[in-house]
């Protein structure tokens, strides 16, 4: 999840609410800072586990620790499908996610279609003027970069809560 001040960015919350809308099980990461802080607005759009590293380490990117600690997340929570916002940092991030499990990576995507452990995606072609349907193939994880402002967000409950599980560095 990607934060500012303490505040989750919207395109987290767009994920966050597809994936609730798909029916899926959702665990969110945050790092850095104030991380923890996050945690019942993640909760309340549906994460029911949040992994948290407040190490000051990771106060800025750096994508030889990020890689480290996103990809033993991943490892350690048994996710199946990672989806995160397309900015300049996940876009340098996930791939080299990717390369070290083994995973399939999709980045650039404006449609988003998640049914069971089946991700489908949509991405721009030609400068916009076309689109293609792309599905993941022979990869147990999927990671999804979706460009931000192109999923409805739900409405939040503010009941939920999500589990805290604290993550080194």
């Amino acid at each position: 999840a990607e934060f500012t001040n303490g505040k989750v960015k919207s395109g987290t919350l767009e994920l966050l609410s597809a994936a609730k809308t798909a029916g899926a099980e959702i665990s969110a990461m945050v790092f850095g800072p104030g991380a923890k802080s996050t945690t019942k607005e993640l909760g309340s759009y549906g994460a029911k586990q949040v992994y948290v590293c407040e190490a000051e380490s990771l106060k800025d990117y750096n994508s030889e620790l990020f890689t480290e600690v996103v990809g033993a997340v991943i490892k350690k929570s048994g996710a199946s499908t990672v989806l995160a916002s397309g900015s300049m940092a996940a876009r340098d991030l996930f791939p080299r996610v990717a390369a070290r499990l083994g995973a399939g990576v999709i980045g650039d995507c404006t449609g988003l279609t998640i049914s069971g452990d089946n991700v489908s995606v949509q991405r721009p072609l030609y400068s916009g003027k076309a689109t293609a349907k792309v599905d993941f193939q022979n990869c147990d994880v999927k990671i999804v970069l979706m460009r931000a402002n192109q999923l409805p967000v739900s409405a939040p409950d503010a009941a939920a809560n999500a589990e805290v599980v604290d993550v080194p560095a």
